[in-house]
C-alpha cells in the first residue's frame, strides 16, 4: 500500500482496490475493483457513476438533478453536505470544504491501512 500525502493529493494503492483521492477541494475521484465512484465537490457538482449504475448529481445552490436508472438512490443536498444511499452498498459524501468522508458496505479502507474503509480529510 503506497500512501502519497500532500496538501492537495492523496493516493492509495490496494490488492483488491485502487484508490484515488485529488484533494484540491474540487475533485474527488475513488476507484475500485467493483465499481467507480468519481466525486467532484466543487460547490457545485457532484457526480457518482458505478459498475452496476450511473449517478449523476449536480448539487448547486438551488438546483439538485438525479439520474438513477437501475436502482433508488436518496439524496439530501445542502451548501455542505450531499449523502447518497444505495440498496447494495452505501456511499455517504460530505463535501464541505474542509471534510470528505466515504463509507461503503463491500468495504472499508480506515486511515488508508485496512481494506474495507476509507475516510478522507482534506483541508485547505
Amino acid at each position: 500500500m503506497e500512501v502519497y500525502s500532500s496538501l492537495r493529493y492523496v493516493e492509495v494503492h490496494s490488492s483488491l482496490q485502487h484508490v484515488e483521492v485529488n484533494s484540491s477541494l474540487r475533485h474527488v475521484e475513488v476507484c475500485s475493483s467493483l465499481r467507480h465512484v468519481e466525486v467532484c465537490s466543487s460547490q457545485r457538482h457532484v457526480e457518482v457513476h458505478s459498475s452496476l449504475r450511473h449517478v449523476e448529481v449536480h448539487s448547486s445552490l438551488q438546483h439538485v438533478e438525479v439520474s438513477s436508472p437501475l436502482q433508488h438512490l436518496e439524496v439530501r443536498s445542502s451548501q455542505r453536505h450531499v449523502k447518497v444511499h444505495s440498496s447494495q452498498r452505501h456511499v455517504e459524501v460530505h463535501s464541505s470544504l474542509r471534510h470528505v468522508e466515504m463509507h461503503s458496505s463491500l468495504r472499508h479502507i480506515e486511515d488508508h491501512s485496512s481494506l474495507r474503509h476509507m475516510e478522507v480529510h482534506s483541508s485547505l
